[in-house]
């Protein structure tokens, strides 16, 4: 009886297992950091200068990001270095404002600053949602700027893990501004929706982003530091370079070494 019932069962199990299941078709995925890349600012400046202008918190501005700040705007320093002294002001910050103040400027400085995106890459981002693909926003900034820039987009979004407990922020962080920590992220994203990296994209413009742009079949720096391209050009990635200046997008590709013009 057992060896009958096998007989049967047996063809069946491998007509099904033979049929692709739509859940194990890969697929391909776009990811993109924000700052600097869709959004022409960074969100954690643009919440650092909101919460160090408005009079009700009586917070004042730092020198030592005064200082950097202008150091940067006279090329005396890098972009990375100033965001780097920033973002270690802005923590500080925080620690003097409950979570519910936090999360409300928040979500006011996403609402005014929203529309200050990359026209170029907005076109992109909404192209590979129509063509079905995957795009997720993968950004240092703090969580909470992260998922109320995302909202606009209807995209899944990952951010810096701003820790706070009992309504106050802890001043301790779970990082993704870091290479390593979005090279992380990615990997988890790839196991969990069966992605094929060597046919995705990730757009990027500092360091940061390195592995995110090593780790996918086509990497694509906008408006990148020069610290990104010497990296990318030193591990001898084949790439494209987007540079976006006033209304004229400029495509750099390193493999044929031509120049589009849009």
């Amino acid at each position: 009886m057992k060896k009958i019932f096998n007989d049967i069962i047996n063809p069946v199990k491998s007509f099904w297992r033979s049929i692709p299941s739509k859940s194990l078709k890969k697929k391909e995925a776009i990811f993109f950091d924000i700052d600097g890349t869709i959004f022409r600012s960074s969100l954690v400046i643009e919440h650092y200068k909101y919460l160090t202008s408005n009079p009700d918190f009586k917070i004042d501005k730092s020198k030592i990001v005064e200082d950097v700040h202008k150091r940067w705007l006279n090329r005396e320093t890098d972009y990375e270095e100033y965001l780097f002294v920033l973002i270690q002001q802005y923590t500080e910050i925080l620690k003097k404002l409950d979570e519910k103040t936090i999360k409300k400027t928040a979500k006011e400085v996403v609402e005014l600053k929203k529309g200050e995106i990359y026209t170029y890459i907005r076109d992109i981002i909404t192209t590979a949602k129509k063509d079905g693909k995957l795009v997720f926003f993968i950004s240092g900034s703090p969580d909470y700027l992260v998922s109320e820039f995302a909202k606009s987009f209807d995209v899944k979004s990952f951010g810096s893990n701003y820790i706070f407990h009992n309504g106050k922020f802890t001043g301790n962080v779970v990082p993704l501004w870091n290479s390593e920590s979005k090279k992380r992220k990615i990997l988890e994203l790839t196991k969990k929706y069966n992605i094929t990296l060597s046919r995705s994209c990730a757009y990027g413009d500092t360091t940061g982003d390195f592995a995110m742009l090593e780790m996918v079949g086509k990497p694509i720096l906008v408006n990148p530091t020069k610290k990104l391209i010497d990296l990318i050009k030193e591990k001898n990635i084949n790439h494209t370079i987007l540079i976006e200046r006033k209304n004229v997008i400029y495509e750099l590709d390193s493999k044929n070494l031509s120049i589009n013009i849009y």
